[in-house]
């Protein structure tokens, strides 16, 4: 996948939105509390600050962030791996990052009837869901990036951005 590739999906989905996945959001949330506790907190130790910009350029870049209230739930309780002095700190930035956010429901019974259930998972079900009406899938889960693809829904994984040094338009 090359940079053309990427600008022009980006482009394609500016004014739609995009929906980002657990990983993702709880490394953007993070990111913006304290940046230092990227690769060192327990539940990011795979990512890096430059991952971090990579997510943040995505929500100057697209005109909405959507996220499932599953996402996140799925979020907030990772979040708790935090070191009790950061949680109260962290949960002031975590509010005011999710009222930039546009968040939208997936019945989980809906998620539920999704065949992919018992591989992904309900949230990862809800985002499957939720992005066939439209939306593009920012994620690093190559099993819900590949069940995606396999339905024709557009998404892109951070391990490409990585590799193609990607820097949004």
């Amino acid at each position: 996948m090359t940079e053309d590739y990427f600008g022009r999906l980006c482009l394609k989905y500016r004014d739609r939105g995009a929906l980002l996945d657990s990983n993702l959001l709880l490394l953007y949330f993070v990111g913006l509390y304290r940046p230092q506790l990227i690769g060192s907190y327990k539940r990011l130790r795979a990512y890096s600050k430059l991952d971090f910009e990579t997510v943040n350029g995505a929500f100057r870049f697209f005109r909405k962030i959507v996220v499932t209230p599953n996402v996140l739930t799925e979020v907030s309780n990772l979040s708790f791996h935090l070191e009790l002095h950061h949680r109260v700190p962290y949960f002031d930035a975590f509010r005011r990052a999710v009222a930039t956010l546009t968040e939208e429901f997936i019945p989980s019974i809906a998620a539920c009837e999704d065949v992919d259930l018992g591989r992904l998972g309900l949230t990862d079900t809800g985002v499957l869901r939720l992005s066939a009406s439209g939306l593009l899938v920012l994620s690093d889960d190559l099993s819900l990036c590949s069940a995606l693809t396999s339905r024709g829904i557009d998404s892109i994984n951070l391990n490409h951005l990585r590799m193609a040094r990607w820097r949004w338009i």
